[in-house]
């Protein structure tokens, strides 16, 4: 269902059914099963399951409910993942403010972690990849379920992450500023950070 799902996105835009008959055929059958399986009271799909046939137009509006739907289980499932707690006693939204590198598949992979304290995204926790090299990164949103594995990882033990992100990039894990003396390099964070998260 999930390539389904990938599928029904190419029948907007410039998806052409004459030129993808048998796709044509494959989203249909989704869109019918999907009213079938449906269990739920919004009206519109109420409404299709009453037809006897679909024409294009309905299929193309069944299938946006179908994507749509999937998107909303996908963003509950990785909300109360996020919730679970890690070996470190942390759950992945707990995950603190900082830069973190991580050991993918033998590639050392730099992570940003930002959580406002005001304004509207207070409460939110966004993570970016950071790609390039200090201080020019560019950064890279991570979302769904990708976000909620890696704040996994990170909280598991957010010091270790933090120290080899100072490690590899030379600079604080904590806010990012490039480090100098021998002690704050060895650390992988500079003394005011390292303070601040009581590691000095």
């Amino acid at each position: 269902m999930v390539a389904e799902y990938a599928t029904a996105e190419n029948i907007t835009g410039k998806f052409s059914y004459p030129e993808h008959a048998n796709a044509c055929v494959q989203l249909r059958e989704a869109a019918e099963r999907f009213l079938t399986a449906y269990t739920g009271n919004f009206e519109y799909l109420v409404k299709m399951q009453a037809l006897a046939k679909l024409s294009e137009g309905q299929i193309k509006g069944v299938l946006n409910c179908m994507l749509a739907d999937s998107r909303r289980r996908s963003a509950q499932a990785a909300k109360a993942a996020a919730e679970v707690p890690t070996k470190s006693g942390l759950t992945p939204s707990q995950t603190p403010n900082g830069r973190y590198a991580l050991v993918e598949d033998g590639v050392m992979v730099f992570y940003r972690v930002n959580k406002p304290k005001d304004g509207k995204w207070q409460g939110y926790t966004f993570l970016d990849q950071l790609v390039g090299a200090y201080p020019d990164y560019r950064r890279v949103p991570i979302k769904g379920q990708e976000k909620t594995y890696t704040l996994t990882r990170i909280a598991e033990n957010p010091q270790e992450a933090m120290t080899r992100f100072g490690h590899e990039s030379g600079s604080c894990g904590k806010c990012g500023a490039a480090l100098s003396d021998p002690e704050s390099l060895a650390r992988g964070i500079g003394p005011v950070c390292a303070t601040t998260l009581g590691w000095s």
